[in-house]
């Protein structure tokens, strides 16, 4: 019976061992041969613009509000990042520009940040008179859970496209460094 004991527990902290360090590894923590390199983060994100509460109507284009959706951010190895959910509170001020602040959501911690996209020449026909196309800057801030103490080494760039300015396709690039 003993021995069965001895056995259990190993099993369960050499579990507990390995998911630790799996968790400081894809933190980017500094650890025993760490480098503390930066690492250059591609998100691939599919947008959508939520119905403003009340009602079931979206304007086109929004005007403000939020915009939920995946995210799929790579590298997925060591920096532990891969499919994710992301979510958005925007508006457009009278400059023009779409801001706002941004969530990404991974099984292991956040990531939270802010963009600014500045339209750029529209793709206008008499059936697409809402495309649109945007270019801009997105900023890292903080993350969460294992993502702790990550930030954006310099501002990244951020481009999206819509058929129809509700549905959004964005490719973000960014680099993070870690603490």
């Amino acid at each position: 019976m003993r021995r069965r004991t001895w056995i259990a527990l190993t099993v369960v902290m050499a579990a507990s061992f390995a998911g630790s360090a799996g968790m400081a590894v894809a933190a980017g923590a500094k650890t025993a041969g760490s480098t503390g390199k930066a690492t250059k983060l591609v998100c691939k994100e599919e947008l959508i613009a939520a119905a403003p509460e009340g009602t079931n109507v979206v304007d086109q284009p929004p005007a403000q509000g939020s915009q939920y959706g995946p995210v799929n951010c790579r590298p997925f190895g060591p920096a532990g990042f891969g499919a994710g959910t992301i979510a958005t509170k925007f508006n457009v001020p009278d400059s023009g520009d779409t801001v706002g602040k941004y969530t990404q959501y991974f099984n292991a911690g956040t990531v939270k940040g802010t963009f600014d996209l500045t339209p750029t020449e529209s793709n206008f026909s008499a059936t697409t008179f809402t495309a649109q196309d945007w270019q801009g800057t997105v900023k890292v801030l903080k993350g969460t859970g294992v993502y702790q103490g990550i930030k954006g080494k310099k501002v990244g760039t951020i481009a999206c496209t819509s058929v129809d300015s509700v549905h959004l396709h964005c490719v973000e690039k960014v680099t993070l460094k870690t603490l």
